[in-house]
Parts: C-alpha cells; structure tokens; sequence
C-alpha cells in the first residue's frame, strides 16, 4: 500500500527543482506534502526530499519541488493529500482549497507537476473550505479522491474516479444538521482491499466523534469517540502499523482544546473484523501545555513495510523545536524528526503521507521523497526547472 505526507505554504510561483545531481537517486520513494495551515498562509505546496544529499537543509531532509496549489493572492489555506490518480507509479498531489475560496480541488502529476484535474467538489457558491484524501474505493486500480466539506455545510462526503473524474459516492457522514464541517481520510479499514473512508468532525461535534464506512457499500463500519470531553473537532489519517493488512485509524485533536483532559496525545483506532475495536493513545509532544492540536498522517519512514505516525502541531508550537515527528505506532518510539519551517514559528501545518514505488525525475527531485512541505526561506538553493517538468497552473 502506498503511504504519502502532505504539507504546505508560502511563495514561489511556478514549480520549482532541485538538481539531479545533489541527490542519490533509488527506486522506492516516500512521499510526504504539507501546507502552513493560518488563514495568512500563501497556497504554496512543497516537497522535502530524504536521502543522500548535498544541500542539507535540517539533518538529512532537502528542499524539492515547490508550487503554488492556488492564485498567490488566496490566504485561506491548503488542504493536501497524496495518491497514484493516474497509475502511473508516482504519486500525485492531491490540493482542497481552504477557508474563503470555492471548493476547488486540483491534482498535480506526481511525475511532471502538470495539473492532472481541476473540478469544484461542491457549489461553487460554498467557501467554507475542502478536505481531501486519496485511496483506490473502486478497486480499479488507480486512486480515487475523496473529500469532505468544512464548516457551514452539511457533513458531504465524495468520491471522484481518480482515472476519469466522474463522481463515484455522494452521502452524508453525520447528521444533515451538523455543520461544523468533517476531515476525511482512506484506507482499507476491514481488510477487503478497498481504501474505506473515515469522516472526523470538526469543532461543535462532541467528544471527537469520527466514523469509518465501508468504500464499496458505504455502510458504517466503525463510529467512535477519540476524546471524551472534547468538542473541538480532529485530524484524521490511516495506516497498516502491524502488517495485518487492516488499516489502523489516527486520530489528533483540533484547537481549540477546550474539555481536552491531559497533554497533546492522538489517539489510535486497531480494527477487527467486526464492528469491535481495540485503541490506545500516546503522547506526541514534550510541551504538557501545548494546546495548539495534533494534525496526523502516516509513512514508513524505517522501511519495514508498516504505517509510522506523522505528527505536526497546530498554531502556537514554540519556536525553535522540531515540529514534524515520526513515530513508531507500535512501541511509541521516536524516529525521526525536523523543523519544517524555521521562518515561520508558531503557524500551524497540515501533512498527509504516500509511497511511490518509482523514483521522479529532477522537477519533482531525484532522491528518497519522504515529506512534501513549504518552506520558503531556502529558494536559494533552488535550481531552474528540470528539462521534463510542467510548471502546474495556479488559476
């Protein structure tokens, strides 16, 4: 199964490349993308590449490709995911605009970074927001994207054909009167190979109430509570993290942390093959008085072929401190960590992981991809577009 990290953020206008010769190339890659989750951010959407490396940025992590998911002028943030839509081996990148914009939602080739789909998941009159995720429902082959609508809408979750963009599933994840918005994350949750779909919602909904359904039936799975006391709303991401060939589900709470009870934990769903469930939690930051959320998502960072959990805060994370970690699931241990963006303390990001099985050419970086992020204070080393690279539109 393919695992992928998404995160991103701030300025550059078209897709930018880091030369094939600062890094070792392979021929199994992770992938991670991220975004600055603030309402001020710039839709920028970066890749931080693991491996051999000649410009190191932190440790071992190096600046790849870099783009602008929407128009520069749009603040409201961006939502990312990461899956093969086209089956072409190399994981694309999966874009939901943020609050204040039409829900428009785009897809950028993995392997040229031309735009693959552009389409509103919804009336185009909502700006409430999108959330994405990616994961093959259809069984087809290739996969298929999924989202869910923000605040002020009802809780609507689709599923567009990854290989033709026609709408596959349309219902509601939670009651038609709950319009706090829900996050959506895939993965195969009953073991049927088929990704299902997980629904978290977000803040008004007690208790960090999130609900897993069947992709192929849309029947409810699993409908739980991560957070007793709780009502502001979580993050969602999937993994296998003990090769059972079950999805586990992650599970990381939002700001506001009123009712939130302890220190910054997620919480970790381990299905069976009934509705019965067993979980755990953990601690994911050393900062008891953090309240600032936990955003969650999943990658093998140590190769031994099980879902790690990804972790970054929400606004308010102390200056300074690596805030991006990646942990073991299974024995909580640490395995790696960076500072994602050390010109812009305190902003809160969003990430999501994937797997490539084959490694990109020089625009989207030539090495080990494990985490895609913004990162805007390192252009510098930057090199000219790659000779095989799309500069992916922004309208």
């Amino acid at each position: 199964m393919r695992l992928a990290a998404v995160f991103a953020t701030l300025a550059c206008s078209a897709l930018c490349a880091i030369s094939a010769a600062q890094v070792r190339q392979g021929t199994t890659t992770n992938v991670s993308i991220g975004t600055l989750s603030e309402s001020f951010s710039a839709p920028e959407v970066r890749l931080m590449l693991q491996g051999e490396v000649l410009l190191p940025t932190d440790e071992h992590w190096t600046m790849g490709s870099v783009f602008m998911a929407y128009p520069s002028g749009f603040t409201g943030g961006v939502n990312v995911a990461a899956g093969d839509v086209n089956g072409d081996g190399f994981a694309d990148v999966i874009t939901g605009s943020g609050v204040g914009a039409q829900p428009h939602v785009k897809v950028f080739d993995g392997r040229t970074g031309g735009l693959l789909q552009s389409f509103f998941a919804y009336d185009p009159a909502f700006t409430g927001g999108v959330s994405v995720a990616a994961g093959d429902v259809n069984g087809d082959g290739f996969a298929d994207v999924i989202t869910g609508a923000g605040a002020g809408a009802q809780p609507h979750v689709k599923v567009f054909d990854g290989r033709t963009g026609g709408l596959l599933q349309s219902f509601f994840a939670f009651p038609v009167s709950f319009t706090g918005g829900i996050r959506v994350a895939a993965g195969d949750v009953n073991g049927d190979g088929r990704a299902d779909i997980i629904a978290g919602a977000k803040a008004g909904a007690p208790n960090g109430h999130v609900k897993v359904f069947d992709g192929n039936t849309q029947l409810e799975l699993h409908s739980f509570f991560a957070f007793p006391g709780f009502n502001g709303g979580v993050f969602v991401a999937a993994g296998d993290i003990d090769g059972d060939g079950r999805t586990e589900v992650f599970v990381g709470p939002d700001e506001p942390y009123e009712g939130f009870n302890g220190p910054p934990r997620i919480f970790i769903l381990l299905p069976s093959s009934g509705p019965a469930f067993s979980s755990f939690s953990f601690q994911v930051f050393d900062d008891d008085a953090f309240a600032g959320g936990v955003r969650v998502g999943a990658i093998d960072r140590n190769g031994d072929g099980r879902a790690d959990i990804m972790v970054a805060p929400g606004p308010g994370f102390p200056a300074g401190m690596h805030n991006v970690r990646i942990f073991d699931a299974l024995s909580q241990i640490l395995l790696d960590s960076f500072l994602m963006f050390p010109n812009n303390p305190g902003q809160g990001i969003h990430i999501a992981g994937a797997r490539t099985t084959k490694v990109p050419p020089p625009c989207m970086g030539n090495a080990n991809l494990d985490t895609i992020v913004n990162f805007r204070d390192i252009l510098d080393v930057l090199a000219n577009f790659g000779s095989d690279c799309a500069a992916p539109a922004s309208d």
